[in-house]
């Protein structure tokens, strides 16, 4: 007994076989491209550059800066004002005071008016043009968040 196969050529299309290829690559280049356009809206959008680094309400929850002692020196015609840093890790760049319409403002770039660091006390001396500081109170600000506000005394 003998058994014979037959020997069937098959035949293969190569535009339908090229044409699933083209489709199947298309596809996956598409995907590529939206995944990564996902990924780099996605990262953009988390930075916190986009928005301050801590709320307003985290500074104050925290204390982060709090006025020690607000007083005005008569024989000096000075603002004496001593603030003190608490110990978070919170990055400070800039610091207002205010004073009715005085502002001062002190910042990393500048010389004389060195930002405390963590847990340390720094005392600041400003020239006032009050007439009568002892009656206003002192505020101090972190990026237009109040912080910490006390009246003048005297010296």
């Amino acid at each position: 007994m003998q058994i014979s196969i037959n020997k069937k050529k098959i035949k293969i299309n190569k535009r339908a076989l090229s044409s699933i290829v083209t489709t199947l690559l298309i596809i996956i280049l598409s995907l590529a491209i939206v995944a990564t356009l996902w990924l780099m809206i996605n990262s953009f959008a988390n930075k916190p550059n986009l928005s301050p680094k801590v709320s307003c309400i985290d500074l104050q929850s925290k204390n982060e800066l709090k006025i020690e002692k607000s007083c005005f020196n008569k024989d000096t015609n000075e603002l004496e004002i001593t603030i003190k840093r608490t110990f978070s890790g919170n990055e400070i760049d800039n610091v207002q005071f205010s004073l009715d319409s005085e502002v001062w403002q002190c910042t990393d770039s500048c010389g004389n008016c060195i930002i405390p660091s963590s847990g340390e006390a720094k005392t600041y001396f400003f020239d006032s043009n009050n007439a009568n500081p002892e009656n206003s109170n002192i505020k101090i600000y972190i990026s237009s968040c109040l912080l910490d506000e006390k009246p003048v005394e005297s010296c």
